[in-house]
């Protein structure tokens, strides 16, 4: 499968340096076949730009572009939804499988070995991979991830068994012909775009 690995940035609001990490980890993923990392980034940033250079990273920016840079609908400035259809309207059809995690995420190397092989059958169109939180330190922490733990470990799997299991908007491999139209426009386009699917 041709795979593209995409996390996003807003430079104003996330650090570079947190993008950074992620970036690293992704590179490092273990797959015998392409693998492109990107980063959308929704400023357009010199710093951004430098730092893709450096990882050998692949940047994307619709910043000033004009074209399908909209406040509202499917390409919305300033939203998740409307950076990866942009960038999927551009790109998807180089790609069989997009896998993509939050900014402030970072892979395991196994991330594309777990997931992947779930697409020898094609009537998968999305794979989703748990949370695990790397601060055990904090209490609140140790509580979300036995929140994701319940979702992902029961919740998913009932779900799957009952054909209705829900992509989440991070940690998962979402096969491109079954999102060539693009994620819901919501506030909520993980869980809509899987209705869609």
């Amino acid at each position: 499968l041709r795979v593209a690995f995409l996390t996003t940035i807003v430079p104003e609001k996330e650090p570079v340096e947190l993008a950074e990490r992620t970036l690293r980890a992704a590179k490092a993923i273990v797959y015998d076949g392409q693998f492109d990392v990107w980063l959308l980034d929704e400023g357009d940033s010199d710093a951004v730009k430098e730092m893709c250079q450096r990882l050998g990273v692949r940047h994307f920016s619709r910043k000033g572009r004009g074209y399908l840079e909209l406040n509202t609908g499917m390409f919305a400035s300033k939203t998740k939804h409307g950076n990866h259809n942009r960038w999927l309207w551009e790109y998807a059809g180089h790609y069989d499988v997009v896998m993509f995690v939050d900014t402030d995420h970072v892979p395991l190397p196994i991330m594309a070995e777990r997931l992947l092989g779930y697409f020898r059958d094609p009537d998968v169109a999305f794979v989703v991979a748990p949370q695990f939180y790397g601060n055990q330190g904090n209490r609140i922490t140790r509580w979300a991830e036995s929140a994701q733990y319940l979702f992902h470990s029961v919740i998913q799997r009932a779900g799957n068994r009952r054909r209705c299991a829900m992509l989440v908007g991070t940690n998962a491999a979402v096969r491109t012909s079954a999102i060539r139209a693009g994620y819901v426009a919501s506030i909520t386009e993980d869980m809509a775009t899987s209705l869609t699917i």
